[in-house]
């Protein structure tokens, strides 16, 4: 629901992004920052979304003595339970809700139908796995001599790519290189054919003297 562009400036991508690396301690003080804005945008939106899923279910709910604004007036607390991150569903935010604001009627959403949280915890369990996902390094050895590349770490003929889950939330995580391989064969080849055709125009030359 929320453009990452509103919290992280393309400075802040490319460090959060590994496109650039860390040469001095400003730089590493800049690089923890883009990732702390990247946390605090990811925990933003999953607030917004939450927010959006309440608001529906208040609705769908119709009764009077639940406030429809009632998530908003709790931003704070339900962010704060957010970035803590111990929860596997939506639903405890309604048993947040309801224990913060001591009514016990918004309870009812919890049974409501269609249920709005089957969505939402789809996508927490597969951020939940990004999240989890621990680095790793993707190595390439290429055949011949490397043109082009987006990798940072270049030696010889390899490049290397250190992995880290955030990569994957923002844009696709492109790793490529290009290599030129010399095919000494079709120089040999040239050699020899350019060589005849020497000897050939040498032989004319003679025999036209002669």
């Amino acid at each position: 629901l929320l453009d990452h562009k509103d919290f992280l400036s393309l400075e802040d991508l490319q460090w959060v992004n590994n496109e650039k690396l860390p040469k001095t301690t400003a730089d590493t003080t800049n690089m923890d920052k883009a990732d702390e804005k990247a946390l605090e945008f990811i925990a933003e939106s999953y607030t917004a979304e939450l927010f959006q899923i309440i608001e529906a279910g208040i609705k769908k709910l119709n009764d009077p003595s639940v406030n429809p604004q009632i998530a908003q007036t709790y931003h704070d607390s339900i962010f704060k339970k957010v970035t803590e991150g111990e929860f596997e569903t939506a639903v405890v935010f309604i048993d947040y809700l309801a224990e913060w604001s001591g009514n016990q009627n918004i309870l009812k959403i919890k049974t409501a139908e269609p249920d709005f949280f089957t969505e939402f915890d789809e996508k927490l369990q597969f951020f939940n796995r990004v999240f989890e996902m621990e680095d790793y390094s993707q190595y390439v050895e290429m055949p011949g001599l490397i043109t082009e590349t987006n990798s940072l770490v270049l030696k010889g003929n390899s490049v290397s790519w250190k992995v880290q889950n955030l990569y994957f939330l923002f844009s696709d995580y492109e790793m490529h290189v290009e290599s030129r391989v010399v095919n000494y064969w079709a120089f040999i080849l040239s050699g020899i054919v350019l060589l005849m055709l020497v000897v050939i125009l040498v032989v004319k030359a003679f025999k036209n003297k002669g």
